[in-house]
């Protein structure tokens, strides 16, 4: 069943709305941290970049499967009653379906290898 652009500008909207406090959150757990206890937790980095200032970023890239639409929400179908009139249903939407979300979460680390800044995009979740 197609996503309508509804449903699609809604996601989004919650997606950008969230990604301020999630960047906040981020960077009150981690800012100060050091690499190594970044690697601890959460595993080796998907990639590693080094800056011309000394400035090291670790990007971890991640997946996960969202159902959708979320199982509390409804599809309205109009079918014809007697008489020519509309009559609604609300029907539970297929439990089948999903989307991916993606998520980029980047670490940037000083010259000291402590976390100076993080930025998360996409899909993240904290």
């Amino acid at each position: 069943m197609p996503i309508s652009k509804y449903t699609s500008l809604l996601v989004v909207l919650l997606l950008t709305g969230c990604a301020a406090s999630l960047d906040q959150s981020l960077d009150k757990k981690w800012h100060g941290r050091t690499g190594d206890q970044i690697i601890e937790e959460r595993g080796k980095p998907t990639e590693i970049k080094h800056a011309a200032n000394g400035h090291t970023f670790y990007i971890y890239y991640t997946k996960r499967i969202q159902p959708f639409p979320y199982p509390d929400t409804f599809n309205r179908v109009i079918v014809a009653g007697r008489n020519g009139t509309a009559v609604g249903y609300a029907v539970p939407n297929n439990p089948t379906s999903s989307f991916t979300l993606h998520c980029e979460t980047i670490f940037e680390l000083n010259d000291k290898n402590q976390v100076i800044k993080t930025r998360a995009e996409g899909g993240c979740v904290p």
